[in-house]
């Protein structure tokens, strides 16, 4: 439950969502839609790794 309060509370204070940030960006030719874009993939490929990594470390 918490986690879903997050992400709704993101998109709030994110005055939108996401995915319409990488969407409408990008097929608009902004910089700032693949910028958004790479920087949420990469923070999603941190964020996967991150548990990992640290794995690793404490053994």
């Amino acid at each position: 439950m918490c986690s879903s309060d997050l992400l709704g509370w993101g998109a709030m204070t994110g005055l939108g969502c996401t995915v319409g940030v990488v969407l409408s960006g990008t097929m608009a030719g902004a910089v700032s839609g693949w910028v958004f874009a790479a920087c949420a993939f990469a923070g999603v490929w941190l964020g996967l790794k991150a548990p990992l990594l640290s794995r690793l470390s404490r053994a």
